[in-house]
This record gives structure tokens, C-alpha cells and sequence, in this order.
């Protein structure tokens, strides 16, 4: 949880005791379009590289 919570992914809250996990919406989709965009099927996809298997997209 503190690497997620360190890179922004997460936001903590205390609550007495207790931490609060939730999900950055901002930061969650940001993450979402890097990842399409470098796995989306294309001529520069990151996964066509020679050292992927068959040259396939994922």
C-alpha cells in the first residue's frame, strides 16, 4: 500500500485507528491510457519488439 500510495495511485486518509484506502480517478486513468497506449497493436507498440515471441502483439 505505500508503494500506491507513494506513487499517488491510492490516497490515504486517517481515521482514528483505522486507514482509509481510495483510488485516485485521476491518476487510475492516466495509468489506464499509458498501458493502452503501449500495448495498443500497432507498428510502435512496446510489445513488437524482437525480443517478444512471434513478434505478436498482446
Amino acid at each position: 500500500m505505500r508503494i500506491l500510495t507513494e506513487s499517488g495511485l491510492i490516497q490515504a486518509q486517517k481515521d482514528g485507528a483505522w486507514m482509509r484506502y481510495s483510488l485516485n480517478q485521476t491518476k487510475a486513468e492516466e495509468l489506464i491510457q499509458f498501458l493502452n497506449r503501449i500495448t495498443h497493436d500497432k507498428e510502435d507498440c512496446i510489445c513488437k519488439s524482437r525480443s517478444h515471441p512471434q513478434n505478436k502483439c498482446c
